[in-house]
């Protein structure tokens, strides 16, 4: 219980940027973004590395901000690559020294 009984647990995952390589939104192709769900049921969930997946149990929404407030549950992430192939992040990191 996080300030009473109204809680959610809110799952978000780091995932690229929508849109394609050289884009005017991505032109560098290495941009990335979040997508955040409500977990609806109880139960075990995997981590994915790949996302460096959070959780976050949540109640009211802040007024000034109206962002939900909450506590954070994290593991310690790493470094995510998001970048497209094809795109200039991926070609500098495949060049030869």
């Amino acid at each position: 219980m996080v300030d009473g009984l109204a809680n959610s647990v809110l799952e978000t995952d780091v995932v690229p940027f929508p849109t394609l390589v050289g884009s005017p939104e991505n032109f560098s192709s290495n941009a990335f973004t979040t997508k955040k769900q409500i977990l609806r049921v109880e139960g075990p969930r995997d981590y994915d590395w790949a996302a460096d997946r959070q959780r976050k149990i949540i109640n009211t929404r802040n007024e000034r901000s109206g962002e939900h407030t909450g506590y954070g549950v994290h593991l310690k992430g790493g470094t995510i690559l998001l970048a497209k192939e094809g795109g200039w992040v991926v070609l500098q990191a495949s060049m030869p020294q």
